[in-house]
Formats: structure tokens, C-alpha cells, sequence
């Protein structure tokens, strides 16, 4: 044979694009060939080993390289999440400081020159919280009546549960 078509073949075989015929003129040429070579040993080695593609062997690769894809992708999906959450909360502080309401200062400010004047408002003040604080406890009064009831309510229940125990005891 031809030793540029040889090489032209064994380039298609070792390129994996050679056809059957391709590879039954290569066997038929390095049983007749008498010398010893890489390309003859090696071809005769790849043609002994049958071992048969199992069917579903494209299925598992499909899925080992999905989810070693996935795996790799919710990792980075992490990072991100991780950098855009430490990033809205550095902008949420940051607005925070930015927009806090800061208090008058004035607001604060004596507006009494006399302190006696301020004194005797303040008391003032004070009497009338009293007197509006007094006025609403006065109200509240009925709420031990009404804690009163809710006694007796207990009590109630606890005749109930003792009614129901001594019914299941005769059942």
C-alpha cells in the first residue's frame, strides 16, 4: 500500500473520523505487513480491546456534567447572593445615617428667661397630667369587678372538669 494513503488513513483513525472500511484496510495492511511499528502495535492493541458502549452510558454523562454544572452555578449564584446582600445592607446604614432625623437644637432651648416663671409652669404642667391621670384611674375601678367574675368563672370550670371526670369514670 501506498504509504501517503496509509498516512492519510491512520490520520483519519487517530482523528476518530475514519469509517469501518478505513479501519478493515488498515487491519488487512498490518496482518500482510511483515515490519514492526508504533502505528502497526498500537492499531493492533486499540482492535483487540471490544469492550461494548453501554446504552445508557451518554445519559450518565449528560447528568454527571449537569450536575457538576449546577453544583458550580449555585456556587457562584452563593458569592453573588452574598456580595449584593452585604452591599444592600451597607447602603440601607448608610441611608439610614444619611436620613435620620436629627433633632432642632432649638427645641431643647430654655424659653423662660426667669427660672421662678419656669418653675411654676412646670408645676402647672405636672398638676394638670395629675389631675387627667386621676380622672382615668377612676375608670379602671370596674376592673375588679371584673377580676372578681372571672373567679368565680374558675371556679365554674373547675366543677366542670370534676363533672367530666366522674362521667368517664362511669363510662
Amino acid at each position: 500500500m501506498d504509504s501517503d494513503k496509509l498516512d492519510e488513513i491512520l490520520e483519519r483513525y487517530y482523528n476518530g473520523t475514519s469509517t469501518d472500511e478505513d479501519e478493515e484496510v488498515l487491519k488487512v495492511h498490518f496482518q500482510s505487513s511483515s515490519e514492526d511499528n508504533v502505528d502497526q502495535r498500537l492499531f493492533q492493541q486499540l482492535s483487540e480491546v471490544n469492550s461494548p458502549v453501554p446504552d445508557d452510558l451518554f445519559d450518565e454523562m449528560d447528568q454527571v456534567i449537569e450536575s457538576e454544572w449546577e453544583k458550580e452555578n449555585k456556587l457562584k449564584f452563593k458569592s453573588i447572593y452574598l456580595w449584593a446582600s452585604s452591599i444592600a445592607a451597607v447602603l440601607i446604614v448608610a441611608l439610614g445615617i444619611m436620613f435620620y432625623p436629627q433633632e432642632d437644637p432649638t427645641l431643647l432651648a430654655d424659653t423662660y428667661q426667669d427660672p421662678e416663671v419656669a418653675y411654676l409652669e412646670t408645676q402647672k404642667v405636672l398638676l394638670l397630667i395629675s389631675s387627667t391621670m386621676k380622672s382615668n384611674s377612676q375608670n379602671l375601678k370596674y376592673l375588679s369587678s371584673i377580676d372578681q367574675s372571672l373567679s368565680h368563672c374558675s371556679k365554674i370550670s373547675k366543677i366542670n372538669s370534676t363533672i367530666n371526670t366522674i362521667k368517664s369514670e362511669n363510662d
